[in-house]
């Protein structure tokens, strides 16, 4: 009877060991990245009903964009509305080093996050190597400046895999951007009838990365509005982790908005309303999608 014990012991520890192992890749690194979007976020609802994994939102606003903070602890709030404020670290077009800001993080601190949280085995330095040294062409799947052909940006998908970056230099920009592929709309369940405006673009890529926004910024200014006596010295946010639609036309896309310093092209979805904005791959210096090696 002991044996016999044992034995089933033994098996549903097999059995729960290889259900955990069940779990794709993809859909663990899509559900660690997705904590740090908003509660609200449209995608989050379609991917738990497609994965049937639970996302634990982590920050009720999402997480906010903070320059030159990459090793951020993540500690945006002990208890709602109580946010960690931080004087930013360093100065660029949108944040003054010393000037109090909400606590977040930046591009690269998002996907050292995604890959410290998601098991992945990461070296330190492969995301220094890939933001400064693509024009090498080392990881690349394929972007401008290398041999490889580029499909179409609809067809991209085809070689695209969940969790391969896109890094893209602005004409002007002193530094680089670097967002995580996640998929396409049609992924997450989107048909013409749902999303009209979007139809001719539903196998476009959608990345998640932290950067500018045109909505975060009101977002966390009405948070200050609200909570004087917290925030009455903060600094408003430009921007945070979001969803984005890569490589359509500017001039195909119905909205267009001027914010800070920013000129942003987007989408209104009928989903909640969500603001999906469009990376344009014009007026680069150049662009990649990198897949890390292991």
């Amino acid at each position: 009877m002991k044996r016999r014990g044992a034995a089933l012991i033994c098996a549903l520890v097999l059995l729960f060991a290889a259900s955990a192992r069940a779990v794709p890749e993809a859909d663990t690194l899509i559900a660690v990245s997705f904590r740090m979007l908003e509660e609200d976020n449209p995608f989050i609802p379609r991917f738990e009903a497609r994965s049937g994994q639970k996302v634990d939102v982590m920050f009720p606003q999402g997480m906010p964009y903070l320059f030159g903070n990459p090793y951020s602890r993540y500690t945006v709030f002990n208890n709602y509305p109580d946010y960690v404020l931080m004087r930013a670290p360093a100065t660029s077009g949108y944040f003054v080093k010393g000037e109090l800001y909400f606590y977040g993080t930046d591009c690269s601190g998002f996907i050292r996050y995604i890959n410290r949280d998601s098991g992945k085995a990461f070296q330190p330095d492969t995301l220094s190597n890939m933001l400064f040294e693509w024009q090498y062409r080392m990881y690349h799947v394929f972007g401008t400046q290398t041999d490889t052909e580029i499909p179409p940006i609809n067809e991209q998908k085809d070689t695209l895999q969940v969790g391969d970056y896109l890094i893209l230099r602005r004409q002007g920009a002193r530094y680089m951007h670097i967002g995580m592929y996640i998929g396409t709309m049609r992924d997450f369940g989107y048909t013409e009838e749902e999303e009209p405006e979007l139809a001719p673009y539903l196998d476009y890529p959608l990345v998640i990365h932290c950067g500018l926004s045109p909505v975060y910024g009101e977002r966390f200014q009405e948070l200050i509005d609200t909570y004087p006596e917290k925030y009455g010295k903060v600094t408003t946010t430009d921007g945070g982790v979001s969803v984005s639609i890569v490589g359509v036309d500017p001039d195909a896309v119905p909205e267009h908005r001027h914010v800070q310093h920013t000129d942003y092209d987007y989408f209104v979805m009928r989903d909640k309303n969500y603001v999906l904005t469009n990376i344009s791959l014009e007026n680069l210096v150049g662009y990649c999608w990198f897949r890390q090696p292991y």
